[in-house]
């Protein structure tokens, strides 16, 4: 209930929130009320939102405004049949009241950020509240002249208007308290925060509701205290702030559960302090009562649990009063027990000092003195000083044995370590030695084998160069083809001992140094390649045909573009069955690259063996391929050669249909030059 207004005879003014009551209205108004002002006799003004309206004898008018808010109505008086309304966002407007409708009157701007309530004084002064300061003015016809301005420290939270008086929550939790006959101030500071709502008696006396808990009754002439609180009738969950309101002779509080009534006329208080005292208990012992502040010199572990007995020793109401206590340093703050049955048990604690302080408060907020007791717990025999010390030393000396035999460990196994350290630098002595002769004797016998290939070679291509130099051996067109053949074995004689000085120069070249690239025609190899293999072709009954051959310049090492080209068309025409068709071709693509192609209508390879025929020494099994003759090594050195060019290599196949190799090669010399310094050797 956020709205409790009392009216003349009895009656009063009441809302929840949602809905308005008004105790000789017969049905409850539908909406919220925001603001109100009660005139003489039973006369309402009631705002809701935006919205005005008048109750009088049993009726309700809403009144029709002359413009519109853009914000909540939030307070609002009338003097002289002007109404004076208070907006967050408009500020203070002024109204002549004529029948049922306003008309609005001219009025000074109030220089103020916000206005946080209108009421009048006595004289009929205007008084307007805002967050830091109370202004009075005095209206004559719509000019406001300033009569006094009080600035306020702390700025207002709430504000409520009770018996000529007008109160004011504080940001720093005190209460202003402006009187509106004669313009006096004054200020009272709470000890509690939570504050809700006040009502004072108009002298010493002040009742305040806390927020979520009790009624408190302050008398500042006798500087007294009063607590009300369930015991005394507050429902569960305490009051909840929104009204104080005297009534009848009554207080007039709100709860979470609907109102509360006091009387004005209770005062009684207990001023007797309560005493309390202590007993306590070992394990299965008798309760002894504690008469110092010492229990005992020290409690061993085996003498839990401790208990103790609190007891009160006031006869003025004992069951009102609360019993507390605390455990130091396990308790900050005070516990409450139980009243019926104050015993407090510790089954264990761990080793070290404590003092158990407990005290009574009765209901009239008194405390008892607070008292302390004592004790000393021990610790167990294995957790002493002298036992903590035995373990160190335990400590200490089993890692000074496994330091010992590690260490003796160590010197053992680098001992052996270094027996087969030597063996073995022996043996691989004797293996490197072993091995080093192995390789010259090698390479001694490639070199002499290199040579007896070159003896014959230069013996057959002296006679083919003298009989190609006889133009009149071959005058016929007969004589013509016979002149192509020699040819042809002319320039692979010349390819086979270019192959033998290569591998003379096998030690010049160290077997891992790039050799120099050279610009070479690919259009003049691809066809001498094709050329050369047309009688392997015509024998196995396969045709070997160009397509387009682009006419490129390319930097290669030198030989290293026929090897891949041989090796593609060789493999080609070995899986290619009789009545089969192999096909080259080159073009030029975008990128500068070298696209060659060499395609098939061979046995095809499977789909489990196309990752594998770059491998060294892995040919495409199948019973078709098994009766071939091969090394598995073709298609591995091409793919080394291609990767070493900076160049790409892609297979596919299909079994049964044919195989079909494409191969891309960079035309630039920088960027190839770049690509081939960080790949492997070319040259194998």
């Amino acid at each position: 209930i956020p709205l409790f207004y009392p009216l003349d005879h009895g009656q009063f003014l009441i809302g929840n929130g949602l809905t308005t009551y008004v105790s000789n209205f017969e049905a409850p108004l539908a909406f919220k009320t925001t603001a109100y002002h009660v005139g003489k006799s039973t006369n309402i003004s009631l705002a809701s939102g935006k919205n005005i309206y008048f109750l009088e004898q049993n009726k309700i008018d809403k009144l029709a405004l002359p413009g519109r808010f853009f914000s909540d109505i939030n307070s609002m008086t009338v003097k002289d049949n002007n109404l004076w309304v208070t907006t967050e966002l408009e500020g203070l407007h002024k109204f002549k009241i004529q029948n049922d409708s306003l008309l609005g009157l001219p009025i000074q701007a109030i220089n103020t950020l916000k206005i946080l309530y209108v009421t009048q004084l006595i004289n009929g002064n205007i008084v307007l509240f805002s967050p830091f300061s109370i202004a009075v003015y005095k209206d004559s016809e719509g000019f406001l002249e300033l009569v006094e301005n009080i600035s306020l420290r702390y700025e207002i939270i709430k504000i409520e208007e009770k018996s000529g008086m007008v109160f004011s929550h504080l940001s720093d939790g005190s209460i202003s308290r402006f009187n509106l006959s004669n313009r006096n101030i004054s200020n009272h500071q709470f000890e509690k925060n939570n504050i809700g709502c006040v009502v004072n008696d108009g002298g010493n006396i002040w009742w305040l509701a806390e927020i979520g808990g009790a009624a408190i009754r302050i008398d500042e002439s006798l500087n007294q205290i009063k607590l009300y609180n369930q015991f005394d009738g507050i429902p569960a969950g305490g009051l909840n702030g929104e009204v104080c309101q005297e009534f009848n002779n009554q207080i007039i509080f709100s709860s979470y559960q609907g109102l509360v009534t006091t009387s004005l006329a209770i005062n009684d208080k207990n001023s007797i302090k309560p005493t309390v005292n202590l007993e306590w208990s070992l394990g299965r012992s008798n309760r002894q009562q504690s008469k110092s502040d010492h229990i005992r010199a020290g409690i061993k572990q085996q003498d839990f649990p401790i208990r103790f007995f609190i007891f009160q020793s006031s006869l003025v109401s004992p069951s009102r009063n609360t019993l507390q206590y605390r455990l130091a340093p396990i308790n900050k703050e005070w516990l409450t027990a139980n009243n019926d049955n104050s015993v407090i048990d510790y089954q264990k604690l761990p080793p070290g000092k404590y003092s158990f302080n407990y005290r009574a408060i009765n209901k009239s907020g008194i405390e008892s003195d607070v008292k302390t007791s004592n004790f000393i717990v021990l610790p167990s025999l294995w957790l002493t000083w002298w036992a903590k010390l035995f373990y160190i030393i335990i400590i200490i000396l089993l890692i000074w044995l496994i330091f010992r035999i590690r260490l003796q460990s160590i010197k053992n196994r680098a001992a052996s370590l270094e027996v087969a350290i030597a063996d073995r630098t022996e043996e691989l002595s004797a293996k490197k030695s072993l091995v080093d002769n192995l390789l010259r004797e090698k390479q001694l016998e490639i070199s002499n084998v290199s040579h007896e290939f070159r003896t014959p070679l230069t013996l057959i291509l002296g006679p083919i160069n003298q009989l190609l130099k006889r133009k009149d051996l071959f005058a016929n067109d007969g004589k013509e083809m016979a002149r192509n053949k020699l040819t042809l074995v002319k320039n692979n004689a010349n390819r086979l001992l270019r192959m033998v000085e290569q591998l003379l120069q096998l030690e010049s070249f160290k077997l891992n140094k790039i050799a120099l690239l050279e610009k070479q025609n690919s259009h003049a190899i691809i066809n001498f390649i094709v050329d050369s293999f047309q009688e392997l072709a015509i024998e196995k009954e396969v045709t070997l045909t160009k397509g387009v051959i682009a006419d490129a310049r390319i930097f290669f090492v030198p030989d290293a573009l026929e090897k891949v080209i041989i090796n593609l068309v060789s493999n080609a025409i070995k899986y290619t069955p009789k009545g089969g068709e192999v096909v080259i071709q080159s073009d030029l693509d975008s990128n500068n690259f070298l696209i060659i192609t060499v395609s098939d209508s061979g046995i095809g390879i499977a789909d489990n063996m196309k990752g594998k025929v770059f491998d060294r020494f892995q040919r495409a099994n199948g019973e078709d391929s098994s009766q071939i003759a091969g090394s598995g090594i073709g298609l591995a050195l091409v793919k080394e050669i291609v990767d070493s060019h900076g160049g790409h290599i892609v297979l596919t196949s299909e079994l049964n249909i044919g195989t079909k190799v494409t191969i891309s090669l960079p035309l630039k010399q920088n960027s190839l030059q770049e690509d081939i310094n960080q790949h492997q050797p070319l040259m194998n």
